[in-house]
């Protein structure tokens, strides 16, 4: 289910939204993922520690199986 959000709950600032859209647009080395607002990075950075862990605690396994 997407949860929608109106617009004057969102802490970005429209205008910078764009401006950075635009630059990234034009980047010769754009990132493949763009995090525009401080809401966003929460939650992907969120997401991304979560997984970290998950894969963190399956080491032993995956270095268990190598030759040697």
């Amino acid at each position: 289910m997407i949860r929608t959000i109106p617009l004057e709950d969102m802490p970005g600032d429209q205008a910078k939204v764009v401006a950075a859209m635009i630059d990234v647009a034009e980047a010769a080395d754009p990132p493949r993922r763009l995090l525009l607002g401080s809401d966003a990075y929460a939650l992907v950075h969120a997401a991304m520690v979560e997984r970290l862990a998950a894969v963190e605690a399956q080491k032993d396994v995956a270095y268990s199986t190598d030759v040697g």
